[in-house]
């Protein structure tokens, strides 16, 4: 789905925090991708300014699909 949530971390795992783009996928835990603290923070700040939702505290070992998931509700729920 172009333009969706997944497609916005992979892309700021991928552009932002230099994973190769091989390594991301959906089923893939954020502990699987060796994202240091730094890492961690700065992909929150990149997904709090690109989604407009406070993003705090990213569980490393949920999966890229989980996280998009908590966005998507998060979103929703601050449209509402």
């Amino acid at each position: 789905m172009p333009g969706s949530t997944y497609d916005t971390i992979a892309t700021v795992l991928t552009t932002t925090l230099g994973r190769p783009a091989e390594a991301v996928a959906p089923d893939t835990a954020l502990d699987d991708l060796f994202l240091d603290s730094l890492a961690l923070v700065e992909l929150s700040v990149s997904l709090t300014e690109q989604l407009g939702v406070q993003i705090s505290g990213v569980d490393r070992s949920q999966t890229l699909a989980e996280l998009s998931d908590k966005l998507d509700r998060m979103v929703a729920a601050a449209k509402s």
